[in-house]
């Protein structure tokens, strides 16, 4: 990763906006010095590349609430934009910390945008803190911690690197190498080894399974009960068909023995029913009789019914012509009734001829009135009209005579004005211009202010345009005056034309024209309904005597038809053998006069026929069919059947159960030959798996992982590029080399010793000076970076930052270490160093120039060493 710029505002001590292009800055140097006042915010400046990119500080003790400027400005936001680049692709990340602002109560929340840079555009990838952190950690291959110890070294944490224990260098590692994918192949190999242990023991389970339930200790005992099974389901079948057979000989001759019992059964039936048909004929006789008696009245049920319903329509025709007559009766009387009302109101016309021309009358008032009213309100208005034209004149003639009174003020100053300006040319001895006079005991003096000519010439016109308005409002106010007397005038004549004794009020004159109208509109409604009652009664009572009338022939027609009628019937009933009304309704008695019981008695009569001649003949039948013969003995014939069929079913059970057990044992027997193969499948591929994954696995006695392994090769790589550097810079005295645990039980990991050529043997890293163990992790960290770039697909730093340090060396391993740094350009490695040791600031020729002040901290970029 290679930093192109870094913005910030109200950031720590930096209040107002700074921009650092650090690719203009530096120029073609690689190597540059972070120097200002302690307290200036040099390392302000990492924790803002910190915070842009994971948003916390270098510093695990600052966290991002912790950041913001005490000397901003409430309105001024806190923020950070940072622009690098990862290969050839450009990236933008602006990032703000949640604070709370001193002119609101709730705090601003923390927000953050990554944006990718392709061809001179920006497009925005990602918003939101965690995501954009997120996002970043996978895209530079660092998490926070990380990023401390290998890029951004900080004051404090420097040492971390070398001071880890061996579980975080070796997540160090991983993250720089991506060795997790070692770890994944040893995590595959383990569970493949696992997995086929589980399914070796499964097959031996399944086997001993199998066995269990055949009740067998091995596969060939198995075999050989298996083979016995079978030689017993042979001698099974032949007893099975033997006792088939004997149960059908049984089952036949109960079947023959059930057939005779039915018939001497049907035989005893038969007897029964042909007694009980004797029983029943005499009764059936009765009904024979009855019904013929019966059939024979009913032949004259159309006839009677005729009768009756003639008799009926005779009796209903009487009823309609005894009613219509009384209708008719008192239709006359209402015709007489409606003409002595109609008669009555003729009488009231002359009392409806007053009502119409009163009506006409106040009709001829009403629209006088209504003339009067209007006239009324236009004189009202006429008159409101007259009153403001006066108030209008009034107040313009007290306008104008204010403006001709400053008018005249006006023009009397202008005179002073003018009669002063002529006292100050005057001189004593001059003689006065308008008396002659030499003497001025009394010279005109301007005791207001002198209009100007403009001022004077204004007020005239002022006071001409007010007369004008005076004359106007003088001439409106005659023209509301003449409306009004003309008006005055229409009304009195206008009320002279009103009939006498109607008061001029139009609501009053309309009341009594409604109230004329209403009475004259009910009189002739009245007399209306009289002539349309007394037409209406009068057809009603000629239309109800003509019904009467006819109903009266009708009924003496329909009298003669009944009798007529009930002849016939008489005629008939005689005819048929039944000679009085008695003997007739005898024979329709009860429900025999019903068809559907005529019906059921006949048909009961032929359904007896029929089964008295079909229980003749079963009698026949079963006589033929039993003669000769005895009853068998059912029971017996039943118990021997029903023994016969259980020792067959027995057998058939028996049969069937060894068939199955012999069909599931060949299924256990392949079952068991199948998994026996499996197993052996099995533990060869778990002969070379399990091998692997115990080598892979660190289990003894290999005791190390193999990503481990791997790490290890590759450290050795990053020590040996670091002793380049740590030998020059120790001269020669300290060398890093891989450690060892010594307590025997756990595998070795990433330890690191560090070899003293004075005492000729290794000890803890913790053990080093201030100055010596600067020096172990400064050549730790350059040589990590040297092999993360040589390593494919490793992570390239080519940015480094070193915060402080340096003040702990003394001048001849400052040289050594100046030298070592400043060789890292050649490679195009960029190292930032923050310190305060001068001899820094006079060998490093570019700087970054941290000042303060009170209004805040600034930086920028300068080039050439101190000394220059």
């Amino acid at each position: 990763m290679r930093i192109r710029k870094l913005s910030l505002q109200a950031f720590g001590p930096y209040v107002g906006k700074v921009a650092l292009d650090f690719a203009r800055g530096l120029g073609e140097n690689r190597c540059f010095l972070i120097h200002g006042m302690t307290g200036a915010g040099k390392t302000t400046l990492l924790d803002a590349i910190c915070f842009a990119l994971y948003g916390k500080a270098s510093g695990s003790l600052r966290t991002g609430t912790m950041l913001r400027s005490d000397k901003a400005a409430p309105e001024t936001e806190t923020w950070v934009e940072l622009e690098f680049a990862l290969g050839t692709r450009g990236y933008r990340v602006l990032r703000s910390p949640a604070y709370r602002r001193e002119d609101r109560k709730s705090a601003t929340r923390a927000r953050a945008e990554l944006y990718v840079q392709r061809g001179g555009e920006e497009e925005l990838l990602v918003t939101g803190t965690s995501e954009v952190t997120e996002y970043l950690e996978t895209l530079t291959g660092f998490r926070c911690e990380q990023f401390r110890q290998v890029v951004l070294l900080p004051q404090g944490e420097f040492r971390a690197f070398l001071m880890s224990d061996s579980r975080r260098r070796g997540e160090l590692m991983q993250a720089l190498f991506h060795t997790e994918r070692y770890a994944a192949l040893e995590k595959r190999l383990k569970e493949r080894a696992l997995d086929l242990a589980a399914r070796a023991r499964d097959c031996r389970a399944q086997q001993a399974q199998l066995l269990m339930q055949a009740e067998v200790a091995s596969a060939e005992e198995f075999a050989a009960a298996l083979a016995q099974q079978e030689q017993a389901l042979t001698a099974c079948r032949e007893r099975t068909a033997s006792l088939r057979l004997a149960h059908e000989e049984q089952q036949r001759r109960l079947v023959s023995g059930q057939t005779l019992a039915a018939a001497f059964a049907r035989l005893a039936q038969a007897e029964k029913d042909c007694a009980s048909d004797e029983k029943k004929k005499e009764s059936v006789e009765m009904f024979r009789a009855q019904l013929a008696q019966a059939q024979q009245a009913a032949a004259l049920l159309d006839k009677e019914r005729q009768a009756a319903e003639e008799a009926t329509a005779e009796a209903r025709s009487s009823e309609e012509a005894e009613r219509l007559a009384a209708a008719a009766a008192r239709a006359k009387q209402a015709a007489t009734q409606a003409a002595q009302q109609l008669a009555a109101q003729q009488e009231k016309e002359e009392e409806r001829a007053a009502l119409r021309r009163k009506v006409q009358q106040l009709e001829l008032a009403k629209r006088a009135a209504a003339d009067a009213e209007r006239l009324a309100h236009a004189l009202a208005a006429a008159e409101r009209r007259e009153a403001a034209c006066r108030v209008e004149r009034i107040d313009t003639e007290t306008a104008a005579e204010q403006a001709k009174l400053r008018l005249e003020r006006l023009q009397a100053l202008e005179r002073l004005g003018k009669a002063v300006s002529l006292a100050r040319g005057l001189e004593d001895g001059t003689p006065c211009p308008v008396c002659g006079s030499c003497s001025h005991p009394h010279p005109a003096e301007a005791q207001d202010v002198v209009p100007e000519e403009q001022e004077v010439h204004e007020a005239a016109k002022v006071l001409e345009k007010l007369r004008q308005r005076v004359r106007g409002a003088q001439e409106e106010e005659q023209k509301a005056a003449a409306a009004a007397a003309a008006l005055k005038g229409q009304l009195a004549a206008q009320k002279e034309n009103l009939p006498e004794g109607v008061a001029p009020a139009a609501a009053a004159v309309n009341r009594a024209w409604c109230d004329a109208s209403r009475a004259l509109q009910e009189s002739e409604q009245v007399l209306k309904q009289c002539e349309e009652a007394s037409r209406r009664t009068e057809t009603a009572a000629s239309a109800s005597a003509a019904s009467a009338k006819s109903a009266a022939a009708h009924a003496e027609q329909q009298r003669a038809r009944a009798v007529q009628a009930q002849q016939q019937f008489a005629a008939a009933r005689a005819d048929a053998g039944f000679s009085t009304q008695a003997a007739y309704d005898a024979a329709l008695a009860g429900r025999w006069r019903e068809k559907a019981h005529r019906d059921e008695v006949a048909q009961h009569i032929r359904a007896f026929e029929d089964a008295a001649l079909r229980h003749r003949a079963a009698r026949e039948d079963a006589a033929r069919e039993t003669a000769g013969q005895t009853a068998s003995n059912l029971a017996a014939l039943k118990a021997a059947a029903s023994a016969a069929e259980a020792a067959w079913r027995q057998a058939a059970r028996q049969e069937s159960e060894t068939t199955l057990r012999i069909e599931q044992g060949k299924k256990w027997q392949a079952s068991l030959q199948k998994l026996a193969v499996e197993e052996k499948s099995i533990e060869q591929a778990y002969g070379l798996a399990g091998r692997l994954a115990q080598v892979a696995g660190g289990e003894q006695p290999y005791r190390i992982h193999f990503q481990t392994y791997i790490q290890r090769s590759i450290f050795r790589d990053v020590m040996d590029a670091a002793n380049e550097r740590l030998g020059t810079m120790s001269g020669q005295r300290y060398a890093l080399a891989l450690g060892s645990q010594s307590d025997g039980r756990k595998a070795d990991g990433l330890e690191i010793a560090v070899y003293d050529a004075y005492t000729g043997k290794c000890r803890e890293a913790q053990s080093l000076s201030g100055g010596e163990s600067f020096l172990a992790s400064l050549s730790l960290a350059l040589g990590l970076a040297d092999v993360v770039e040589r390593y494919a697909g490793g992570i390239r730093l080519d940015t480094m930052f070193i915060d402080e340090g340096f003040g702990s060396l003394d001048s001849e391993t400052l040289d050594l270490a100046i030298e070592a740094l400043l060789k890292l350009q050649e490679g195009g490695r960029v190292i930032g160093i923050i310190s305060h040791v001068e001899e820094l600031a006079a060998r490093i020729p570019c700087r970054l120039e941290v000042t303060k002040s009170p209004e805040g901290s600034a930086a920028h970029f300068v080039t050439g060493t101190a000394r220059q």
